[in-house]
């Protein structure tokens, strides 16, 4: 197969462009940079964070932070086998892991509900934004 017309960089940069791809909204952090020919990642740590101390959370907040964890990833292990180098479909290994089922089904479900209620609410967001002009000019083209 002849190589794609995409090039995503040298080392660094590739692993940054992985993580774009790979991670939610992408890590803005991560990035690249030569040193004396030779490619490197970087990461900038934000100043704003910090540890978790896993001590003190309450039960609630146990359960919140669990959420978001399962969240990211989820949409990970999704993205893997489409955007990564996995050659089988990782899909029902991740149904046949999440137990119990019922519950696994009723998040999905709950999930689901509130992502289209969204999109509904943004669809009605940017048809307000289009009629003010909010896209009477376009100057960059993304590809």
């Amino acid at each position: 197969m002849p190589p794609p017309e995409f090039h995503a960089g040298e080392k660094g940069e590739r692993i940054a462009h992985g993580q774009q791809v790979q991670l939610a909204h992408g890590d803005v952090f991560f990035g690249a940079v030569e040193i004396e020919g030779e490619s490197h990642m970087s990461r900038e740590r934000a100043p704003f964070r910090d540890d978790i101390d896993l001590d003190k959370l309450s039960k609630k907040t146990w359960r919140a932070y669990a959420h978001v964890c399962a969240q990211a990833l989820a949409q990970a292990y999704a993205l893997s086998d489409d955007l990564g180098q996995v050659d089988y479909d990782v899909e029902p290994s991740i149904v046949a892991a999440c137990q119990p089922r019922e519950l696994f089904v009723e998040d999905l479900l709950r999930f689901t509900v509130e992502t289209a209620d969204r999109l509904k609410q943004d669809h009605v967001d940017f048809i307000e934004d289009f009629e003010l002009g909010a896209l009477a000019s376009i100057d960059m083209v993304y590809r």
